[in-house]
């Protein structure tokens, strides 16, 4: 029995009216916050247009956070896709079921926990864990002052959010690795093309889907990573580690000053909203080209 227009709307309502007041509402909100001299819950809020906008740009400790939020974002990206693809195409060529299963739960089980977990986790681990290995196999010099110093906390911050995130992204090549038809890599090796070359010029360019998808959630989780990072380094030492969602608690949180916390965070929204697009648009471009 098909339910009529009006009836469907009718029933529709309820969750347009939640969409409408935990996700528009608050986003509208927030711009409004942004153009306004906000200071928390004391005092008023007088509209001053853009000038939250223009005064974050010209402070050198904004300008900090989105260059160490770029690099942070840079690296995992990098760092995730390359190791995830590897191992999903190492499980891929593998004739050991098994094993392959094996790797899979084992590279996957980060993902099941909180970044805040996994925060405290690899604080133990770079601040007590790795130091006393060193010592004990005789390369204790090699920790230094410590791997959450000034020179290597963001190096720390970067091995340990790719630790996490490399299961999923593993999983997602691993399926686009398992939907090729069999026929097309049947043919090429009758033409003679190598492991190598069926991985490049068959392989790759069928998952190409994945590649977005892998690319897009990187992207934004890396972006809006606050918890993990929070927990390991507080984006310390001084600000080497803090990213843009930290600086944005930080300025609304701690220094109260609401509005220039929402501009802050509506910068970091435009900036993942047309880096995400542009990805999205290059390389669906690319795959229908190929």
């Amino acid at each position: 029995m098909l339910i009529s227009a009006r009836k469907s709307f009718i029933f529709s309502l309820p969750g347009v009216f939640l969409y409408a007041v935990f996700l528009v509402l608050p986003i509208l909100l927030g711009f409004y916050l942004s153009m306004t001299d906000a200071a928390g819950a004391v005092g008023g809020q007088n509209c001053i247009g853009l000038s939250n906008y223009l005064s974050i740009f010209a402070e050198g400790r904004f300008l900090n956070s989105l260059r160490v939020t770029i690099l942070y974002v840079i690296a995992t990206s990098i760092i995730v896709n390359v190791f995830a693809l590897f191992i999903a195409v190492c499980i891929d060529a593998s004739p050991f079921r098994s094993l392959n299963a094996v790797v899979r739960v084992m590279v996957f089980l980060p993902s099941i926990l909180t970044p805040i977990i996994i925060g405290f986790i690899w604080y133990y681990i770079w601040k007590l864990g790795i130091p006393a290995i060193l010592d004990a196999v005789g390369l204790g010099a090699l920790a230094g002052s410590g791997f959450l110093d000034f020179d290597r906390a963001m190096f720390s911050v970067v091995v340990s959010t790719s630790w996490m995130n490399i299961g999923v992204a593993m999983l997602i090549y691993a399926s686009g690795l398992l939907g090729i038809d069999q026929n097309l890599l049947e043919a090429a090796v009758i033409d003679g093309a190598g492991p190598w070359r069926r991985l490049v010029s068959i392989k790759l360019p069928l998952i190409m889907h994945a590649f977005i998808i892998n690319f897009v959630n990187t992207l934004v989780f890396a972006f809006k990573q606050f918890d993990q990072i929070f927990s390991m380094t507080k984006g310390g030492p001084g600000y080497t580690t803090e990213t843009l969602p930290i600086y944005i608690y930080r300025v609304a949180f701690l220094n109260g000053q609401v509005g220039r916390a929402s501009a802050a965070a509506y910068v970091l929204f435009f900036i993942v909203m047309g880096v995400s697009l542009f990805i999205i648009v290059s390389l669906n471009k690319r795959a229908v080209e190929k």
